[in-house]
C-alpha cells in the first residue's frame, strides 16, 4: 500500500490524485489543486509518474505549483 501524501493515478478514470486516507476497501484521492475527494479501489492506482506529476504542476518535492497565468 502505498502512504499518505502519495501522488497517484486512479486507472479506471485515468485521474491523478492525491492520496489521503484509506477508508474500508477504497483509498480516498484527492485533486491536485484541492476539490473533493472519490473514492477509488486500491488495485485500481498506480504511483503517478515525473512526467505526469510536471504535467499537473507538481513540483519535484511533491507541492502543487501556483498556476500560470498569461497576459
Amino acid at each position: 500500500m502505498y502512504r499518505e501524501g502519495t501522488w497517484l493515478i486512479d486507472r479506471r478514470l485515468d485521474k491523478l490524485g492525491r492520496l489521503m486516507a484509506t477508508d474500508g476497501p477504497y483509498v480516498l484521492l484527492r485533486p491536485p489543486r484541492g476539490g473533493r475527494e472519490w473514492e477509488c479501489p486500491p488495485d485500481e492506482v498506480r504511483l503517478a509518474m515525473e512526467a505526469e506529476r510536471r504535467a499537473a504542476g507538481i513540483a519535484g518535492d511533491g507541492t502543487v505549483l501556483p498556476r500560470r497565468t498569461t497576459r
